[in-house]
């Protein structure tokens, strides 16, 4: 099951939902509707997806942040 198909299952309407191989880095939606990522995993995902280095996927994270419609970014502090 994609994300997409699971906030329609859910019937959330969430703003900024990314590419569907950034799945796995999806954690949730925010209080007002905001798709959220797991910036570790979106840096593994965007690797994967491109054959890319860290530093490279990192850049690409930026422009997400500097789109208009641009996700809630979780940044870990320490594992839970």
């Amino acid at each position: 099951m994609t994300v997409q198909d699971w906030l329609e299952e859910e019937g959330i309407n969430a703003q900024c939902v990314l590419e569907d191989y950034l799945d796995d880095a999806f954690v949730g939606v925010s209080t007002d509707g905001i798709a959220v990522y797991a910036f570790d995993k979106m840096v593994d995902c965007l690797m994967d997806k491109y054959r890319i280095d860290a530093h490279e996927a990192v850049d690409m994270i930026g422009n997400y942040l500097l789109s208009e419609d641009k996700p809630v970014i979780l940044y870990k502090w320490r594992e839970v």
